[in-house]
């Protein structure tokens, strides 16, 4: 069964109120070789009320999820979706990203990405798939308290 668990999967609409906050990683499930550099670099995202996005030093993988290419920072806009197909359940749809920084090309540029959302209530989690979506690699982030 690949991991995250279909039963995990966000069914209900969250309400955004309930998702604003800072994630940080809970865990990485990669090879040792990727997962140590991305824990080191202490990835995040904030969710903001105004529906803005703010991500540091997250991880950009090439598409077969074998290396990082770079790391997102800066802003993104962030919508709640259930039409990007991924496990049935609510997603958050990134899009609009605009780098802190102009120092090379990193990242989907204007293109949307989802991240999944798990938990029935909250607080909820998300899961960056990594990869092909069935290999079971990934990057699930937890709400802190700052």
């Amino acid at each position: 069964m690949s991991y995250p668990w279909f039963w995990d999967y966000a069914r209900a609409k969250p309400k955004a109120v309930d998702l604003l906050a800072q994630y940080k990683v809970l865990k990485i499930r990669l090879g040792d070789d990727l997962a140590k550099p991305i824990r080191e670099q202490d990835p995040s995202v904030t969710l903001n009320a105004d529906h803005t996005a703010t991500l540091l030093k997250f991880p950009h993988f090439d598409g077969f999820g074998d290396r990082v290419e770079c790391s997102l920072s800066g802003t993104a806009n962030w919508s709640l979706d259930q039409g990007l197909g991924i496990g049935g359940g609510w997603q958050l749809r990134f899009d609009n990203y605009h780098p802190a920084t102009q120092t090379k090309k990193c990242g989907p540029g204007n293109t949307a990405w989802p991240i999944v959302l798990l938990g029935q209530k909250p607080p909820y989690r998300l899961y960056w798939s990594v990869g092909d979506p069935d290999s079971d690699t990934g990057i699930e982030f937890h709400k802190v308290e700052r």
